[in-house]
């Protein structure tokens, strides 16, 4: 073989190794949500079933009698924000994907220190039953504690949790 289709032979085989290599990358992966689960414990000295789950940033918190989510004597929702400055923090604002806002007052809670030079913010909020209807029927896609404003992109992750004790 010459030189000349040495070369020539060279440059195939280099192109169709790019071209493959461009394929393979080019490829999306098509990723199935996990449904929602929750970390069930029992607490012996109550004889309650605790529930704890988040989506991304809001969570629930909840008691009841039976592990299967039936009997639920309380629920509260939870919100953890991470920001760089320390404040004092309060109060709810939920953004619907329908445009309504659900306003929730909450105690004052003061931020503690997290890794990474961040404070964290930790706030378990008392819904009324009506709140928890709302919940249980609208997607979350933002919210705002305090001063704290974050788009929330897990509100059908989220609203698979809430369903859960309305099922």
């Amino acid at each position: 073989m010459n030189l000349v289709n040495q070369k020539i032979m060279k440059k195939i085989i280099l192109s169709v190794m790019l071209f493959i290599s461009v394929l393979c990358f080019g490829q999306v992966k098509k990723v199935v949500p996990k449904p929602p689960s929750f970390k069930i414990t029992y607490d012996k000295f109550e004889e309650t079933y605790l529930y704890n789950a988040e989506a991304g940033s809001i969570g629930i918190y909840a008691s009841g009698t039976n592990k299967d989510f039936t009997g639920i004597k309380y629920r509260a929702l939870t919100i953890t924000v991470y920001d760089s400055y320390l404040t004092h923090a309060s109060d709810i604002v939920l953004l619907f994907s329908d445009g309504s806002k659900m306003y929730i007052d909450t105690e004052e809670e003061l931020g503690e220190r997290s890794g990474k030079g961040l404070w964290k913010y930790y706030v378990i909020a008392n819904l009324t039953e009506n709140q928890w209807v709302e919940l249980n029927e609208k997607i979350i896609v933002g919210f705002k504690y305090h001063i704290f404003e974050r788009d929330y992109k897990k509100g059908n992750e989220f609203k698979k949790l809430v369903n859960k004790f309305y099922e």
